[in-house]
């Protein structure tokens, strides 16, 4: 089998005979001494800014038939999940009542390890927010404090995998792809990889950003056009923009970040 699918089987069995041997039922351990290593996992794409636009502007012109989201839909999901730095399943999980406008703050709940953070943004997202709610009135979605932010056009939360699709096909539209030889094409979860990378190409310092309480892990060497090399640790995502918010020595500093998103959006 591959590489993976050995190093999980093997993985498992030394589980099991470890309990086995904590109840005595075995004398000792019969795994050899070499074991198999944990295989790579998938290598990250960096997105540019000219990539980045060409996706958000595919969004709106991807659909060749019917589909369950409105390109509007699916163009803030890829906007919000890279400006927010969010896992996808967060950024659709996001409830109305989850964004606060005025104090510029985005509330992700019992995510990762059931783990809850506040993001902050700036005004160039905030803009964005209000824009997207305000279509959503328009063409009669639920903007209820209760309701989800990103609903389909039958009103319920979206699929991962309706949305993961659809990215693949505005992804192949905007003629993305590698270039580095990595089996894995870029994903929409590439789009929280760049986000930290951006921001630390920006000025923010990868000392700062590291913690012992790993939310991400970001592997800049890879892709990057910048030498970057250096691996992040990322326990408050933050927002490429006017400021970011940083967890360090469980205090909450506020930094400078002088990305802008002008060239992306």
């Amino acid at each position: 089998g591959s590489v993976e699918m050995v190093f999980i089987t093997s993985s498992r069995l030394i589980g099991l005979l470890k309990w086995a041997l904590a109840r005595e039922y075995i004398q000792s351990n019969p795994m050899p001494v070499d074991r198999p290593q944990r295989p790579e996992g998938p290598r990250p794409y960096i997105y540019s800014n000219s990539e980045l636009k060409a996706l958000f502007d595919n969004a709106l012109t991807y659909q060749r038939g019917k589909s369950s989201l409105y390109p509007e839909t699916m163009r803030a999901v890829l906007q919000v999940t890279y400006m927010l730095g969010l896992r996808i399943n967060e950024t659709l999980n996001l409830r109305t009542s989850d964004i606060n406008l005025s104090n510029q703050t985005a509330i992700i709940k019992e995510s990762k390890f059931y783990k809850s953070r506040v993001v902050p943004f700036n005004e160039q997202v905030r803009g964005l927010f209000v824009s997207y709610i305000e279509w959503k009135s328009n063409v009669g979605q639920d903007c209820s404090e209760g309701s989800y932010l990103f609903l389909n056009k039958y009103g319920v939360r979206p699929n991962r995998d309706t949305v993961e699709v659809n990215f693949t096909k505005i992804r192949r539209d905007a003629g993305i792809k590698r270039a580095d030889g990595a089996g894995m094409q870029p994903r929409i979860h590439d789009l929280r990889h760049t986000f930290a990378t951006h921001a630390l190409v920006s000025g923010v310092d990868a000392k700062t950003l590291c913690y012992s309480k790993t939310d991400c892990v970001v592997r800049c060497r890879y892709g990057c056009t910048q030498t970057v090399a250096v691996t992040v640790h990322i326990p408050w995502s933050y927002t490429v923009g006017s400021y970011v918010r940083l967890s360090f020595n469980d205090r909450q500093v506020a930094k400078p970040c002088k990305q802008s998103l002008r060239n992306v959006l």
